[in-house]
């Protein structure tokens, strides 16, 4: 057994016999340190996760304190973390439809019992010996309150990779089930180009790309993905909340779609609504541009005007 600590929340993993099969986490706990506030919400959001029954959730066996501290055990997933997976090996194509429209569903799930995951990564999908994912930590990112520092905050709500935007900015308000959509999608993303939707040289980096810019077509980076799937991708990604899917169940669908070689919901982007979401990320350089713009159009009317105007030259000779 080994402890670390992440942010406020120790966590203590299990090792199984085979150490390089092990998966998933044995016991995890709020210490002494906690407050009274976050140990009752803490076992009450545990005992919340605990009643969820599906196959694609890693069960909560027990919710218990100890010594002034709350603590939950977790079913052992023999098989893998789904980032330790796809680092040994690409995924293929179909093989990562299949596992995201499965984790979807169990998303959609979840939601259907009020309960958000907001932290949605390959290092919480579990695989089994079967190849069967597991969705673990549903829930426990919200149970410790945001601190004034950014990275704490960070290792509290989510991971800047795999973020939404209204997570990234701190907005808890404005977090909802199409969040976890869109942590689907940068699953999604990574699975099929081999590298997340947005990732910089520090968190901060991170963050500023996820918020400014959008990312690249998967397509793209793979040339192997058609449009249809760098379409429903992009779709879980996009910034306003409103734009992606409305729900897990509508992505999963949607991905199944593909997989059975039907025409998806998703519609692509067309150039001029990427024109549109630029201006309203960039207001500053599309007003600088519009006014360069009018300028050249201005000049080359005058231009053309004055040699409409200009008087014939009448030779003689």
């Amino acid at each position: 057994m080994r402890s670390r600590l992440a942010g406020r929340t120790r966590r203590l993993r299990i090792a199984g016999r085979n150490r390089s099969r092990r998966s998933g986490r044995g016991i995890s706990s709020l210490g002494q340190w906690a407050s009274k506030v976050h140990l009752t919400r803490f076992r009450r959001e545990a005992e919340a996760v605990a009643r969820l029954e599906h196959p694609g959730i890693v069960p909560i066996h027990e919710v218990g304190e100890r010594d002034g501290s709350c603590y939950f055990s977790m079913k052992f997933v023999e098989g893998g973390q789904l980032d330790e997976v796809a680092r040994r090996e690409p995924m293929p194509i179909r093989r990562a439809v299949e596992l995201i429209a499965k984790v979807a569903r169990t998303v959609h799930y979840a939601h259907e019992h009020g309960i958000l995951h907001r932290d949605i990564k390959p290092g919480n999908i579990l695989l089994d010996a079967k190849g069967e994912p597991h969705l673990t930590d549903f829930g426990l990112a919200r149970l410790v309150e945001t601190e004034s520092s950014v990275t704490h905050t960070l290792d509290v709500i989510g991971t800047p990779s795999y973020m939404a935007p209204e997570q990234a900015v701190g907005n808890n308000a404005a977090v909802s089930s199409v969040t976890d959509v869109y942590g689907l999608g940068a699953v999604l993303y990574q699975l099929l180009t081999g590298q997340p939707p947005f990732a910089g040289g520090a968190t901060y980096e991170t963050i500023k790309l996820l918020l400014d810019t959008e990312p690249r077509q998967p397509r793209l980076v793979n040339p192997k993905i058609d449009r249809d799937l760098s379409t429903i991708c992009l779709k879980c990604l996009e910034k306003d909340p409103q734009r992606r899917y409305s729900s897990a169940l509508a992505l999963a669908e949607d991905l199944e779609r593909w997989l059975n070689y039907e025409p998806i919901a998703a519609r692509r982007t067309g150039l001029l609504a990427r024109g549109a979401k630029w201006v309203r990320r960039n207001p500053t350089s599309a007003l600088l541009a519009a006014c360069l713009v009018v300028i050249a159009v201005g000049s080359a009317w005058m231009l053309a005007k004055s040699e409409l105007i200009r008087p014939a030259v009448v030779t003689t000779g």
